[in-house]
């Protein structure tokens, strides 16, 4: 059984994964938001509109950060992937990239991570990453570990794919953020 130390207790594997698997639905949520935000900007006309739209933008880094960014995290797929090295490859192919384009990809995101959400620097324009890639390869992290956690009957109202989860609850989500746009 692979184990891992966390709070001073033992972790299995699958509680793990379930909270990546998990980390991965909350990025897609944020990821939504954050869409239905961006179409709705022209309707802004209140600073905290701003601040909400780009909370969901942060959010969604900070989650992909966890999965991919940095090698240390408890839910970075080098720490609970059976074979690391072999997701990877997978997964550059599912989204068409090389891996220099990964690296790119990746230095873009964390640079935004690290100067505009943990860490701020005063820089004048940081450049926002696409996230639809970001979504694409968290979309492959969910797919690659959700047939195996839904084995276990607790862990069966998890969606098959991402895309299910989000098409499922679009509509929903637009609602949410029409409602916040009307009340400000």
């Amino acid at each position: 059984m692979h184990v891992m130390r966390e709070w001073g207790g033992i972790v299995d594997r699958e509680t793990l994964v379930n909270r990546a698997v998990l980390n991965c639905v909350h990025f897609v949520r944020q990821y939504i938001y954050f869409l239905h935000m961006a179409d709705q900007r022209e309707d802004f006309e209140e600073t905290v509109l701003t601040y909400i739209h780009n909370n969901f933008i942060d959010m969604a880094i900070l989650g992909w950060s966890h999965l991919f960014g940095n090698h240390n995290d408890d839910l970075h797929y080098r720490k609970i992937c059976l074979d690391a090295d072999e997701f990877k490859v997978q997964m550059l192919k599912e989204l068409e990239l090389d891996d220099e384009g990964w690296k790119g990809y990746w230095h873009e995101v964390q640079t935004f991570r690290n100067k505009r959400v943990a860490h701020l620097e005063v820089v004048p324009d940081v450049i926002v990453p696409d996230l639809d890639l970001a979504y694409r390869s968290v979309a492959f992290y969910y797919g690659h570990f959700i047939a195996g956690l839904k084995e276990n009957p607790k862990f069966v109202a998890y969606p098959d794919s991402l895309d299910e989860f989000s098409n499922n609850r679009d509509s929903k989500y637009f609602g949410h953020i029409r409602s916040i746009v009307r009340a400000v």
